[in-house]
């Protein structure tokens, strides 16, 4: 034990004494570790931080300790008793609707500005928690209350540039004129929400009864939050509430659930983040193999001279072993300052866009995690050239300097390799936030890198057979052939370059391939039919007048689409509790919330039925259920199976009938729940509608049915196609900045690949240089070698990156895939411009030494 613990202070002495002379042609290895852990432990603090801030404020997020929400109805007045026994209770009533700007406030007086509103309608007791910040708050009742006949309201600030409102203005909203008196500076009790229904508004709910929009089957949500007056615990207050009003049909949410749709959001993005650090990482695990690798090259002479006076291989081993070690744990210490430190950076930039402070700190789980991959990844690409290093033979100090390290690598470190390999795949699978996500790039990862490794194999196949060509003038010629030699010589940097920039590139053009086809997806890839107006709140007596209001403005090549709508709420999957089902993470939205169903005895014109039948028109008997078939599938639904809904309060029970393959992307009406006519028959419902119209025509359509029927609600999917454009263009532009850090640390890879055969490289210039070769011939024999790596390269990578995309696409986001033969070009016009400019610098700095000095050595 003695005689080891000596060997390894020995081998500890050896490796210090070694980094005295500097880190010099390690810049890159750190910086790679850096750049990787640094964008997996910044992530992880940041989800950790706003999760902590959105916990510390998860009352105010609420707005209560509890909340009760409903669909279409009140609640009775047992149900609010029983609220009002454990606490404050505040109630909301939440809708859609349209606010309208006059000339005067006469109503005979025509609108000069229209706009989509989320209309907030609260009681004297909002806000239980946290405070609603205004621009010139005094009380609630003085902004809200009613003067002279006219009630106030509070807007948001995107209203008052929409509408070009000022302090005093009034607005009309459903049947009531309501004056402006306060803008919204923040909101306590709204969660970011990324499909909003417009800017907020918020009165008084005695206010609402004057607008006449509460109508029998409109689309509102009541919402009751309660703060309790005592220590008790949420699951029990539940489970009373839901054991003394069973059929209530409510949706009670905790303090857990506050903030939820943002926390899902986060964990996404942490996910995504996380992968583009592990992709950084593993292309610099590339880097790490590349200085292993030709570091010790440089100290074959050194590992030569110490096997003479009688070292071990395995002292050998852990000198160069502890070295890296300590390079790797300076580049990850860094990676982990600057990750730690990105809360602090970002926290100005948050308060602006999350509805909650983020809690500020340093937190161990996310820095522990981000440590323990950038060992990992070190580790993996390190070892081999290591092993390699450990059986350098004496005889080497004979041999020339450009020699290669030993071929040779024992048994037992393939099996460690293997063991580290397996060790990185499984922590990354298994501590990710979506471990199948996380699995399916572990397995995109591999097939990639061996994809590349192969490519990168066959070039240099493709090189040595067409370099012994000697039947073709052109393939004589000097500068050709030594840029192809070049390309399969010994030492050749053809696979570190292919693996160094390939990656990088590669998810670079599957993300802006997604993001191309989700533009056209967008703007131009819906279909010619697809409507361009969207209506709600329809009421059943006012049918008649829509759709005459409606034709009056339509001509020959316009359509018009009328459905009756039911929001319901999945409770059970073929009798099992949704709480209890499985159910696959892409049909789990089906069960967040109220979904819209509809009944119809003929299939919808935009559905496919793949499997089943459909019922005929006058069907009587058992109630049947159509479902989309994705959603069915995601619930291991069959044909005879059950779903129960409950709609306000009733639980309607459906036998599955057919599955149907819904085109959601085509912008018709769409439901994932029709019901045959009889089992929703006197349900209270409004109706909705779509109109496909010439364009240009949606402002005079807008206008007839608002006037005409104000309590209707107008979407133009035309403008709301524009909106989601422009989030788009946002998400892709930071996509794009978070992928950089992937592109940039095959960029420093390649650099080093490059830099680390410099030595090689003035060798060769030198020896050409007294064989009369002449600047510019030495220039051009690497610019072609380099051209041939950076168009080889970007060809693999835009395979790879297609493949990628259009797996993402085609089965996770199922949708249609496009080819952009431009975009590909792009890429790889920006891969060869990368390597050329990266080995000519090297070629260039090579060119610049004496022969002398290296003919003296020699």
């Amino acid at each position: 034990m003695s005689l080891l613990i000596q060997s390894y202070k020995l081998s500890f002495i050896y490796a210090l004494r070694e980094l005295r002379g500097g880190i010099y042609g390690f810049g890159i290895f750190i910086a790679c570790l850096a750049i990787g852990v640094a964008a997996i432990s910044g992530a992880g603090s940041l989800n950790q931080a706003i999760k902590q801030g959105v916990e510390n404020n998860s009352q105010v997020l609420l707005g209560g300790d509890l909340q009760a929400s409903l669909t279409y109805r009140d609640i009775t007045d047992e149900e609010f008793i029983a609220l009002d026994r454990f606490g404050d209770v505040s109630s909301q009533v939440s809708m859609r609707s349209m606010a309208r700007v006059f000339s005067n406030d006469s109503n005979d007086s025509e609108a000069t500005a229209r706009s989509l509103i989320a209309l907030k309608a609260v009681d004297s007791l909002y806000p239980l928690y946290g405070e609603l910040e205004l621009n010139n708050y005094t009380s609630l009742d003085q902004i809200l209350g009613n003067r002279n006949g006219e009630w106030g309201v509070a807007i948001d600030p995107s209203l008052v540039t929409r509408l070009s409102l000022e302090i005093g203005d009034s607005i009309k909203v459903g049947e009531s004129f309501l004056q402006v008196r306060a803008v919204i500076n923040k909101e306590p009790d709204r969660v970011i929400s990324f499909a909003a229904a417009g800017p907020r508004v918020i009165l008084l709910i005695d206010a609402l009864e004057s607008t006449e929009l509460v109508q029998p089957g409109s689309m509102i949500t009541y919402k009751y939050n309660v703060r309790f007056d005592r220590e008790q615990s949420f699951e029990d207050v539940k489970a009373e509430l839901e054991e003394n009003f069973p059929e209530a049909g409510w949706r009670l949410r905790g303090l857990k659930q506050a903030a939820r749709s943002l926390e899902v959001f986060l964990d996404n993005i942490t996910l995504f983040l996380t992968l583009v650090g592990l992709t950084s990482l593993l292309t610099g695990g590339i880097g790490v193999a590349n200085a292993a690798r030709y570091y010790l090259m440089g100290r074959m002479k050194t590992i030569a001279t110490l096997k003479c006076l009688g070292a071990k291989g395995d002292f050998i081993f852990n000198v160069y072993a502890i070295q890296f070690f300590i390079l790797a744990f300076l580049g990850i210490c860094i990676g982990l300052s600057v990750g730690a430190s990105i809360p602090f950076v970002t926290s100005s930039y948050l308060s602006q866009v999350l509805p909650v402070e983020a809690s500020l700190g340093f937190y161990p789980n996310s820095l522990i995690k981000a440590m323990a991959f950038g060992f990992l990844v070190s580790s993996t690409f390190a070892i081999w050239s290591l092993a390699q290093a450990r059986d350098v033979s004496p005889i080497f100090l004979f041999r020339s300097f450009l020699g290669d390290i030993s071929k040779r690598i024992r048994i037992h470190y393939i099996f460690i390799l293997i063991v580290l390999g397996i060790l990185l795949c499984s922590f990354t699978v298994f501590t990710s936030e979506r471990s199948q996500v996380a699995f399916f790039f572990v397995i995109g990862a591999f097939l990639s890198l061996s994809l590349f490794y192969l490519s990168a194999r066959v070039v240099i196949f493709l090189a040595k057979k067409v370099s012994k060509n000697r039947k073709n003038r052109f393939l004589d010629g000097p500068v050709f052939r030594l840029g192809l030699a070049n390309l399969c010589r010994p030492g050749n940097p053809t696979i570190s370059v292919v693996l160094s920039v390939g990656l990088g590139l590669s998810v670079m053009i599957c993300t802006s391939l997604i993001e191309a086809n989700l533009s056209k997806q967008i703007n131009g890839d819906l279909p010619k039919e697809a409507p361009s107006m969207f209506f709600i709140d329809i009421q059943p007596s006012q049918t008649g007048l829509f759709e005459q209001t409606i034709s009056s403005q339509l001509n020959n090549n316009s359509k018009l689409k009328i459905a009756q709508m039911i929001r319901g709420r999945i409770v059970s999957i073929d009798g099992i509790p949704v709480e209890d089902a499985v159910v696959s993470e892409e049909a789990r939205w089906a069960l967040r919330g109220d979904r819209g169903i509809s009944q119809s005895d003929t299939l919808p014109e935009d559905s496919v039925l793949i499997k089943g039948e459909w019922w005929s028109s006058n069907h009587e008997g058992d109630n049947l259920l159509s479902i989309d078939a994705n959603v069915a599938r995601g619930m291991g639904l069959d044909i005879g199976d059950s779903l129960t809904v409950n709609i306000l309060g009733r639980n309607v029970t459906g036998i599955v009938a057919n599955f149907r393959e819904v085109r959601w992307q085509s912008g018709s009406m769409n439901f994932m729940l029709i019901f045959s006519p009889n089992a929703l028959k006197g349900a209270p419902g409004s109706y909705i509608a779509t109109v496909q119209s010439p364009p240009g025509t949606e402002e005079q359509i807008e206008k007839s049915v608002v006037d005409a029927m104000p309590n209707v609600t107008v979407i133009q999917i035309r403008a709301a196609l524009l909106e989601a454009e422009k989030l788009l263009v946002a998400l892709a532009t930071s996509v794009r900045l978070a992928l950089l850090i992937a592109l940039v640390s095959g960029v420093l890879v390649l650099a080093g690949a490059i830099a680390s055969g410099n030595v090689r490289r003035v060798y060769e210039s030198i020896v050409m240089k007294v064989l009369g070769a002449t600047r510019i011939n030495i220039v051009k024999a690497f610019a072609l070698e380099y051209t041939i790596l950076g168009i080889s390269t970007g060809l693999i990578a835009a395979v790879v990156g297609c493949l990628s995309s259009w797996a993402l696409l085609k089965f996770v986001m199922r949708i249609d895939w496009y080819f952009f033969p431009q975009l590909i070009l792009l890429v790889i016009l920006i891969c060869v411009l990368i390597t050329m400019f990266a080995g000519l610098a090297g070629v260039w700095m090579a060119l610049g030494t004496k022969p002398s000095n290296m003919l003296r050595n020699e």
